[in-house]
C-alpha cells in the first residue's frame, strides 16, 4: 500500500510528501490503471488547541499541585527533578498517562492530529481530571 497525503489550500492541492508522490508517479507504467481509495481527515482546530492549552492544562496543573503532586519527582514517572511542575510538565504527564491508559506505543504529534483524535484526547483528559483530581473545566462556548 502506498500512502500519499495532500491537503487542499487556497492554491489547489499541496502534496505533503512530494518524494512519495514523485516515486509513485514514476512507478506507473504507460496505460496502467490505478484505483484510489480516499480517506478524508480533518485537521484539529485552533479552537481545540486553545481550549487544551489555555483552559485544560492550567486547571490540570493546579489540580495536581492541590492534591500534593507539586514537583516532577512526586509525579512518580521517570522524572527525578525536585522543581515545581509547569503546564509543559503536566502536558507530558498527561500524554504518558494517556498512552498507558489506551495502550498506545507513542503519542501522536498534536500538529498531525485530526479533529476526532484531538477530541478523543481532550475527552480522556477531562475525564481523568474529573475522576482523579476532582477538577471540572467548563466546556468552551
Amino acid at each position: 500500500m502506498i500512502k500519499l497525503q495532500f491537503k487542499k489550500d487556497g492554491c489547489g492541492i499541496t502534496w505533503l510528501d512530494t518524494k512519495a508522490y514523485s516515486d509513485f508517479i514514476g512507478s506507473l507504467q504507460e496505460g496502467q490503471v490505478v484505483d484510489v481509495n480516499v480517506k478524508v481527515r480533518m485537521a484539529k482546530t485552533n479552537q481545540q488547541l486553545a481550549y487544551y492549552y489555555d483552559a485544560i492544562l492550567p486547571a490540570c496543573t493546579q489540580g495536581l499541585i492541590d492534591i500534593g503532586y507539586d514537583t516532577l519527582a512526586s509525579l512518580e514517572f521517570h522524572w527525578d527533578v525536585p522543581r515545581k511542575i509547569t503546564t509543559d510538565d503536566c502536558d507530558m504527564f498527561l500524554k504518558e498517562l494517556f498512552m498507558k491508559a489506551t495502550n498506545k506505543k507513542e503519542f501522536p504529534l498534536k500538529r498531525k492530529m485530526t479533529i476526532t483524535e484531538m477530541m478523543e484526547y481532550i475527552d480522556w483528559v477531562l475525564t481523568f481530571m474529573a475522576t482523579e483530581l476532582q477538577v471540572v473545566v467548563d466546556l468552551p462556548k
